[in-house]
């Protein structure tokens, strides 16, 4: 089992481009509203 998930470890991660994207992810903080612009994101 352990073999068999660091081969999909190994396969999901060789993947990957030689960029990088930034996710920008907002939600929620107990129920207030949270905001940010890209700009200090990235």
């Amino acid at each position: 089992m352990k073999r068999r998930h660091e081969q999909r470890i190994a396969q999901l991660t060789a993947i990957a481009d030689d960029k990088t994207t930034v996710l920008l992810v907002i939600g929620s903080i107990r129920g207030s509203n949270v905001s940010a612009s890209p700009h200090p994101v990235a």
